[in-house]
C-alpha cells in the first residue's frame, strides 16, 4: 500500500535500511523521533507505529477522532454537495450501528463493562462517551504494538490526544464502528488501562516542550490527519519542532506517470484521486502545516508518489 510505502520512505531517508539482511532496519547510535498519527479506525495509523519502533526511533504517536465525534453534529445525517461527504453526529452514529449491525449501543456496551466503566462517563454526553472509549481503546492498542515491535528496551512512545477531522467520507451505515467490532475482546485484557479524564500527553517523560528540546532529530510521517493543530499545546510543540525537523513525507499514492486511476470509496466522496484522503481530513489544520513549513523555508517535505519507493530501492 502507498502508507508501507511512505514509511519505508521515511526509513530510507533515516538511513537505516538493510536489504542484504532482510529486513528494513539496522541499529543506530542515534535514534532520532518519528512523529505519526491516526484514529482508531485506522489500521495504518498502527501499522506505522509497529515499523517504526523497529527502526529503534522514539515515537510520537497522536489519536485523532472521526468528525462524527464533533459535539456540533447531533442531528440527521446530512450528505454534502461537491463531494465533501457527510455530517452526522454520535446518536446518528449509534443508531444507525443498531439498525445495520446488531450493535448495541454505547450505553448497553457500558453497562456490560461497568466495572472498568462506571458512573463517572455514563452521565456524559454521548459524543464525550465515544472520545473516551476510543482514547482508551488505541491507547492500549498503542502500547500493545509498540512492546511488541520495540528494538530497545529503553526506548520510548509518546501517546498524544488529537484533535476531531472535519471532513467524513462515509454514511454512518457504512462506517465502521470499532467498539462493536472488537471493542469487548480489548476490554477484556488483562493489561486493559484507562487514560485519565482531560490528559492530552501520556508515556515517555516530560511535557511538550521539553520533548521539542529532547531530539535534534525529527521526522513526521503525514500518515494522519493535521487535525491535532487545532489544540495550542500541539501548535506550540510543532512550532518548536520546526528547527529540528529533517523531513517530513506526506505519502501522495498515484503513479506520477499516468493519469489517476483511483475510484471513490462511495458516490458521495471525491477522494482528490488520492489512495488516501487521511491527510486531507482536516483540510484547514493541513493548510496550516504546510504554511508553517513553506514560511520557515522548509524544503524537505516528501510527497510519496507510488512509483518513487521502487526508484529509492534502487538506490538505496
Amino acid at each position: 500500500s502507498s502508507e508501507f510505502k511512505s514509511m519505508e520512505y521515511v526509513n530510507w531517508i533515516l538511513g537505516s535500511r538493510d536489504a542484504d539482511a532482510g529486513n528494513l532496519f539496522t541499529p543506530q547510535k542515534t535514534f532520532p523521533l518519528i512523529i505519526t498519527s491516526g484514529d482508531i479506525s485506522d489500521v495504518d495509523g498502527f501499522l506505522a507505529l509497529s515499523i517504526y519502533a523497529k527502526s529503534g526511533s522514539d515515537v510520537l504517536y497522536i489519536l485523532n477522532f472521526p468528525s462524527y465525534i464533533n459535539a456540533q453534529y447531533q442531528d440527521d445525517e446530512r450528505r454534502l454537495d461537491m463531494g465533501k461527504g457527510f455530517e452526522y453526529g454520535c446518536q446518528v452514529f449509534d443508531n444507525a450501528q443498531k439498525k445495520q449491525f446488531g450493535w448495541k449501543g454505547i450505553d448497553a456496551f457500558l453497562e456490560e463493562h461497568k466495572d472498568i466503566y462506571s458512573d463517572d462517563i455514563s452521565r456524559l454526553p454521548i459524543y464525550d462517551k465515544y472520545r473516551i472509549l476510543q482514547t482508551d481503546m488505541a491507547y492500549n492498542m498503542a502500547i500493545q504494538v509498540f512492546q511488541e515491535s520495540r528494538l530497545r528496551a529503553d526506548q520510548r512512545l509518546y501517546f498524544g490526544i488529537g484533535g476531531v477531522n472535519t471532513v467524513n467520507p462515509f454514511s454512518a451505515e457504512a462506517l465502521k464502528n470499532e467498539l462493536f467490532v472488537y471493542g469487548d475482546l480489548m476490554l477484556k485484557q488483562p493489561s486493559y488501562h484507562r487514560v485519565p479524564l482531560g490528559a492530552s500527553f501520556l508515556l515517555g517523560d516530560g511535557d511538550e516542550e521539553a520533548l521539542a528540546e529532547r531530539y535534534p532529530r525529527v521526522f513526521m510521517d503525514f500518515n494522519g490527519s493535521m487535525a491535532f493543530l487545532d489544540d495550542a499545546r500541539w501548535s506550540r510543540l510543532l512550532d518548536g519542532l520546526l528547527t529540528r525537523l529533517e523531513a517530513a513525507v506526506v505519502m501522495g499514492g498515484v503513479y506520477s506517470w499516468a493519469d489517476p486511476q483511483t475510484m471513490p470509496a462511495t458516490p458521495a466522496l471525491n477522494r482528490l484521486s488520492c489512495s488516501t484522503m487521511n491527510q486531507l481530513y482536516a483540510p484547514r489544520c493541513t493548510t496550516d502545516f504546510l504554511g508553517r513549513l513553506a514560511r520557515a523555508g522548509f524544503a524537505n517535505t516528501w510527497v510519496v508518489a507510488n512509483n518513487e519507493v521502487p526508484a529509492v530501492e534502487d538506490v538505496g
